[in-house]
């Protein structure tokens, strides 16, 4: 199967996902400790615990958005005039030609956005679409599979 680039979300796409999901969590675990602290007796946290805090958030959240971007550029899928291309839920490398997509749907994993094309004969292509140019996706859809193909209708409503 002749393929096109590789689809998958940018390295900044990943950064600003690691950066609300990190800066909720820490947010949310300091002022729990902080205020068990205060209740405690404790005092405030000086500048300097804070300013180590910040630099940890960022440099954990940096190290997520590597991590999410490294495993996410290992899985990424790609289409071509013969199919569509990607990994199954276990990781196997899988291929599926258009004619044989019997069904898609949409998943959202955790917050991460994809959807899942599947055939009769059991093959199913995990794909993650966060961040991605939908209209540019929808676009090849249509030159390769389509107008009216599952997965290009999909892309129609997300475009």
């Amino acid at each position: 199967m002749t393929t096109l680039s590789k689809i998958y979300p940018s390295y900044t796409v990943w950064l600003k996902f690691s950066a609300k999901t990190l800066t909720f969590l820490f947010t949310f675990l300091l002022a729990s400790v902080f205020v068990v602290d205060l209740i405690k007796g404790g005092s405030l946290p000086n500048a300097y615990t804070v300013a180590i805090l910040v630099a940890a958030l960022l440099l954990v959240t940096a190290a997520l958005a590597l991590l999410l971007y490294g495993v996410f550029r290992a899985s990424a899928w790609s289409m071509s005039r013969e199919g569509l291309r990607g990994r199954s839920f276990w990781g196997r490398r899988t291929e599926i030609p258009w004619s044989k997509v019997s069904k898609v749907s949409p998943f959202s994993m955790h917050g991460i956005p994809g959807f899942v094309a599947g055939s009769d004969s059991k093959r199913e292509v995990y794909a993650c679409v966060l961040g991605l140019d939908l209209n540019e996706v929808h676009s090849r859809l249509i030159l390769y599979a389509g107008a009216q193909h599952p997965l290009t209708k999909l892309f129609e409503r997300a475009a």
